[in-house]
């Protein structure tokens, strides 16, 4: 019997121990990026008796337990991840909201892959935001120079161009090394963004550059890839690709 009770306290140990080091997964988000122009719901499924899911907005320190759908009418965050006395949390999964853009741009260049050209150019201006599945609202470019040709469509003086790119580092899809944005034939802009080849998780970056023009005159929008995959990567020497899946104005 006494052997029996020890074998039953150390089985017991071991499985509460297996527990802590267990990690829960995330929790599945209805949406994961989207424009917001009226009030819609974010809700999470997570089917496991005695766990927990906690969300934050904004990065505000406040956790909040999730009980009902999250309802949003603005550009915010939502953070959440599952708890559970007996297992380890999982990791955060973000949720990203932005306002619909009013003004509205066509768009024409440089042609994206025939492999990633999803709807053609039209793909950057149908304010749906892609994720981490770049076969689907992308256009992905694999070549040393992008250029776009945008035309405002309304009479609204141009604040900030948005554009937005994939970062999946072991697909080779990095961000921009540079920027250069033209109007008349006059470069306005121009930027060297060389943190793109720090190693970073698989995310979506938004670059809003902010111009505060005193017209809406089309504009020319260059972009150039990493040319040369760092030493760290599996592709160290070879040219990145870059994957824009939305171009808008304010």
């Amino acid at each position: 019997m006494k052997l029996k009770a020890l074998i039953l306290i150390l089985l017991c140990s071991f499985c509460k121990l297996l527990s802590q080091e267990t990690q829960l997964a995330p929790p599945i988000p209805s949406i994961i990026r989207s424009f917001v122009n009226k009030k819609i719901d974010l809700s999470y499924d997570f089917r496991m008796e005695g766990s927990t899911i906690e969300y934050t907005v904004n990065q505000d320190k406040r956790t909040k337990k999730y009980i009902k759908p999250i309802q949003l009418n603005k550009s915010m965050s939502v953070v959440a991840k599952v708890t559970h006395p007996h297992f380890k949390s999982s990791t955060a999964i973000e949720s990203h909201f932005y306002k619909h853009p009013k003004s509205r741009v066509e768009i024409v260049g440089t042609e994206p892959n025939p492999s990633y050209k999803s709807k053609g150019f039209s793909t950057l201006t149908d304010r749906v935001l892609g994720n981490e599945n770049f076969k689907e609202n992308y256009l992905g470019y694999n070549i040393e120079t992008i250029e776009l040709a945008i035309k405002p469509l309304s009479s609204k003086k141009i604040k900030t161009i948005n554009i937005s790119f994939l970062v999946n580092q072991g697909a080779w899809i990095f961000g921009p090394e540079k920027i250069e944005i033209l109007q008349n034939e006059n470069i306005i802009y121009k930027s060297n963004t060389t943190e793109s080849t720090n190693p970073i998780s698989s995310k979506n970056i938004i670059q809003s550059i902010k111009l505060n023009l005193k017209n809406n005159d089309p504009l020319t929008l260059r972009i150039k890839p990493v040319v040369k995959l760092p030493a760290w990567h599996d592709g160290k020497g070879n040219l990145a690709w870059v994957f824009i899946d939305e171009i808008w104005i304010d």
